[in-house]
């Protein structure tokens, strides 16, 4: 069966199944480096030149640069995992992680930001997000994914199986910084 643009809806055992063989995949990749892979000696974005020789044939349909492609990825701070993620352009929205200036292109790095700020507070922001200091934060934690973070990553095109299989993940690896509220 199908939805309504075609795409191949799974039954829930095949999303376990898919589930199972990715998670296999990261436990059995190595880490990437952000520091030497993703991001070059002149501290400059490098990750579509990496991925190039990673995932040839892959093409996003919401960016018209060649070479950026759907899947999971899960980034890792001293060997652990704490985040997992998802994006039909993962390319660009490793970009964001890493360079976002704002805290809605960047919303794993205003997690981050808003624990901080509550450690060094002892408050919890519960304003509003425009109204939260993100650009007091942000440098000092992109700057520590940059230099001390890894990476893993699996491409997926399926949006079934790339939806369940973040929350599978997340799930299996216990990843801290993930959360599956909804507004």
């Amino acid at each position: 069966m199908k939805n309504y643009i075609n795409e191949y809806i799974p039954e829930p055992k095949e999303l376990i199944e898919k589930a199972e063989e990715v998670l296999k995949a990261i436990n059995e990749s190595s880490l990437i480096k952000i520091n030497r892979n993703i991001i070059g000696s002149d501290k400059k974005y490098r990750a579509r030149i990496y991925f190039e020789n990673q995932e040839k044939n892959s093409f996003s349909q919401k960016t018209k640069k060649p070479n950026d492609f759907s899947g999971i990825y899960v980034l890792y701070n001293k060997r652990k995992p704490v985040y997992v993620g998802i994006s039909k352009t993962i390319i660009r929205r490793l970009k964001y992680h890493l360079f976002g200036m704002k805290d809605n292109e960047s919303s794993f790095v205003y997690i981050l930001a808003k624990a901080k700020h509550e450690n060094i507070t002892g408050q919890k922001h519960d304003g509003k997000r425009k109204d939260f200091p993100f650009s007091k934060y942000k440098d000092e934690i992109q700057n520590d994914i940059k230099d001390n973070w890894s990476i893993k990553y699996c491409a997926i095109e399926n949006s079934y199986e790339l939806s369940f299989i973040e929350i599978y993940i997340s799930c299996a690896l216990k990843s801290k910084w993930n959360t599956f509220r909804t507004h």
